[in-house]
């Protein structure tokens, strides 16, 4: 119509001034360039035509800087675009590409290229001649992979290659230092994970980062990530690890596939809303410390006490019902965290024990079970009313704290327990006439304050070795063994 003819030709008459040529939404199905009188453009926009094909005549536009084609019916470019030395920016976004136009290589001043919602498959080796390119989008094609020169082009700042079929993540992004936006949302990866790739570019390169530092460092870091679920694929990848650290996640279980961390010898699981740790947990014998804290555990895998290399288990701040029997099988513990007022049984009695202080059962209890936590405390409390305390046989590597609050104590017996020292607050219990520590093998010195226990009348160190006080002492009578203290 008359509109749009005045429209087109008032168009081509500003472009001989501002060297800007706008022919878009023109229905044009050619480019009639020898016809425009104009050949020195610096921009032209072509978008939002029915062009199928290019003019030859294109490559006469030696001064053009910006070509915008987006939205045409396009499949390849002539090639006299290979003549468009000066292009910084071209965009071929919504065409019917199949491949990457051949010539395109040839533009090596482009820093802006797109080719969104076509149908590409791979981007060509060829490109990694664009040396300055600083954006490419790639939006909605079919890439099943990563550009494999992708870490050549170092001025880059965006790279868009949602909406593919990408399933393998590069990790070669540190090299990309300019980087400051990259889009891999819609595509067929597992990892990233979706939280990873909602929190933005720099999130989503930290995360690219560790992985890549996990290959070479064997200790992989993913805390802090709001992550959901820990990908399976990451744990596959990385079966070598020696430290996995999951803390400050939103992680709701832990794949079974952990079984295949052979070497792991940590693990830290805590601040996340766990309710159970995987059976497939116990598959990883070489562990030493599993920090499950703040979660929602209400009970412990069975598998657990294979864990016999384990000397650190901390379960704090977990609603823990029950403990599994074979806990007490970890007996190299040193560092045990478990919050025991929660656990069934002990609610269930009343047990007077707390979750810290003197009254906090020492671990080997806890090891051994509610049952143990139970007979423990009974023993504390007769031993109060009676005077007379026996904690035989328990396993102890230390006198409990309880134990010193006890100052009505009169008799106290510690046999065959993994004492290596005693403590000074033991001269404390002024009213005992009987300690034994007999079959205390590990055991090497008595304090000297024991000295201070006056009333003591019978001291049974039965098979064992001291060194303080010598063993020309320890044939005295146990009163004369007091004086010498």
């Amino acid at each position: 119509g008359t509109a749009e003819v005045l429209s087109y030709l008032e168009r081509v008459h500003l472009a001989r001034s501002t060297r800007i040529l706008e022919l878009s939404f023109l229905d044009l199905t050619s480019l009639p360039v020898e016809y425009l009188g104009i050949t020195n453009v610096t921009e032209l926009s072509l978008s939002d035509n029915q062009l199928a094909s290019l003019s030859p005549e294109i490559g006469s536009l030696s001064d053009i800087r910006r070509l915008w084609l987006q939205n045409n019916l396009l499949a390849t470019l002539p090639p006299s675009v290979r003549s468009l030395t000066r292009l910084v920016a071209l965009c071929l976004d919504k065409n019917r590409f199949e491949a990457f136009p051949p010539m395109v290589r040839y533009l090596t001043r482009l820093q802006e290229l797109s080719i969104n919602d076509n149908v590409i498959e791979e981007v060509p080796a060829a490109l990694a001649d664009l040396q300055d390119l600083q954006s490419l989008a790639v939006r909605g094609n079919k890439l099943t992979g990563f550009p494999e020169i992708f870490h050549k082009w170092t001025s880059l700042t965006e790279l868009i290659v949602a909406e593919n079929r990408i399933s393998d993540l590069q990790l070669q992004f540190e090299v990309l230092t300019n980087l400051k936006m990259l889009s891999l949302d819609g595509n067929l990866l597992v990892s990233p994970p979706r939280e990873v790739l909602e929190s933005g570019t720099p999130l989503i390169l930290e995360y690219i980062k560790r992985l890549k530092i996990a290959r070479e460092s064997h200790v992989l870091d993913l805390c802090g990530f709001g992550m959901r679920a820990i990908p399976v694929e990451v744990i596959k990848q990385n079966k070598n690890v020696r430290e996995l650290k999951l803390s400050n996640n939103r992680l709701r279980a832990i794949p079974s596939e952990i079984k295949m961390c052979k070497d792991m010898t940590k693990i830290e699981l805590d601040n996340n809303t766990l309710n159970e740790l995987p059976n497939e947990l116990g598959q990883c014998p070489q562990l030493l410390t599993l920090d499950a804290s703040h979660n929602h555990l209400r009970s412990l895998p069975s598998s657990i006490g294979r864990l016999t290399n384990l000397t650190a288990l901390l379960l704090n701040d977990n609603p823990l019902q029950s403990l599994p029997p074979d806990l007490k099988r970890l007996t190299n513990i040193i560092d045990l965290k478990i919050k025991i007022t929660d656990l069934g049984g002990i609610k269930t009695a009343g047990a007077d024990v707390q979750d810290e202080g003197p009254k906090l059962p020492p671990m080997e209890i806890i090891l051994r079970g509610e049952d143990a936590i139970l007979s423990y405390a009974g023993k504390l409390r007769d031993g109060a009313a009676s005077g007379k305390l026996d904690l035989g046989e328990l396993g102890l590597r230390q006198v409990p704290g309880a134990v010193l609050k006890l100052s009505t104590l009169t008799s106290l017996r510690l046999d065959n327990n993994k004492l290596r020292s005693l403590p000074d607050g033991i001269s404390e219990l002024h009213q005992l006439k009987s300690i034994s520590f007999g079959g205390c093998s590990r055991l090497t010195a008595l304090p000297v304050k024991m000295g201070r226990l006056t009333n003591l009348s019978r001291l049974n160190l039965d098979g064992v070795k001291l060194v303080t006080p010598p063993s020309v002492v320890l044939q005295w009578q146990g009163e004369d063994v007091m004086d010498y203290l």
